[in-house]
């Protein structure tokens, strides 16, 4: 392999909200589509992951830490082979193996394009599930009977409902419902934590973020919450919170999200279920039309 060595140049460092323009062009250019090659998917999981970046014109490496392990995202770049090589060496460098997260299927030749062989892991709980836009909105037919229940109970119990666009809405009106939801929740893993902490920091600088977000009300009061990111034909739903005292609040909440994104978006990405039983349950419930199959790869030499 001495033809490909290559002289490592990269300096990683933390990401910060002046990165966002050039991670957004970069991402809608080069990404796997998956929800962590989004702005949100990135920076609200800055800290959890120790997530780092090396950032030029025209080339983004980006890498998370769990486990004990560097995970880098395939390069986002044109070159995507050059990239790759330039990974292994620094790795080799660092005297560390060489491990790649999240790498979509159509993504893995390219590492026999570069010339390593390598060992994959592949967990169904890192899939991030796909849907058709259209048809949630619609919800037709025996597939979503369960949900159109849900949604006509919810109707048949509720009036003077609203869909609002969250900008409509007072940010300590919302910022209130994501502190009463927290403390209903009890949640006490240390992801879930972390997730609303984050979230609220989305949702006190809705702009910097550049996410699209809603607010579901009835009589005046919030019951739903809903706020992520476009790119390209995906709608990436990255928070996502509802009173569940309310009869098929997140059903309707879905429904009602749908109807507004449909003529922006052709796909729902609802991220991943990381193996949580009723998560999975509720992510398979709305009908996925696909998966992002999402695959770790270790370089063996």
């Amino acid at each position: 392999m001495e033809q490909w060595r290559v002289e490592p140049m990269l300096d990683f460092r933390r990401i910060e909200m002046s990165d966002f323009p050039a991670l957004r062009k970069m991402y809608e250019k080069y990404g796997n589509w998956s929800c962590d090659c989004t702005i949100c998917g990135t920076y609200m999981w800055r800290d959890y992951l120790d997530i780092r970046i090396s950032l030029e014109e025209e080339k983004l490496i980006v890498y998370q830490q769990l486990d004990g392990k560097h995970l880098f995202y395939i390069p986002l770049m044109e070159d995507r082979i050059a990239g790759i090589r330039e990974i292994v060496a620094y790795m080799k460098e660092q005297g560390e193996e060489c491990y790649f997260y999240p790498v979509a299927n159509e993504e893995l030749p390219l590492f026999e394009e570069a010339g390593y062989r390598i060992e994959t892991e592949r967990d169904e709980g890192w899939n991030d599930y796909v849907y058709d836009i259209t048809a949630l909105a619609n919800m037709k037919g025996k597939k979503y009977h369960n949900h159109k229940n849900h949604i006509n109970k919810f109707n048949a119990l509720y009036e003077n409902v609203e869909l609002l666009d969250i900008r409509d809405v007072e940010p300590a009106e919302y910022l209130q419902f994501l502190d009463d939801y927290v403390k209903s929740e009890h949640k006490k893993a240390t992801i879930a934590k972390e997730e609303n902490v984050k979230a609220k920091e989305v949702l006190s600088d809705l702009e910097a973020y550049g996410v699209v977000g809603y607010v579901l009300k009835v009589d005046g009061k919030i019951v739903g919450l809903e706020v992520g990111e476009i790119l390209g034909d995906y709608y990436y739903s990255h928070i996502e919170k509802a009173d569940k005292t309310y009869n098929g609040v997140y059903s309707k909440l879905v429904q009602l999200v749908s109807q507004d994104l449909q003529e922006k978006v052709k796909y729902m990405n609802r991220e991943e279920d990381l193996n949580e039983p009723g998560l999975r349950r509720s992510k398979r419930g709305y009908k996925p039309v696909g998966y992002i199959e999402k695959n770790q790869v270790k370089i063996l030499d």
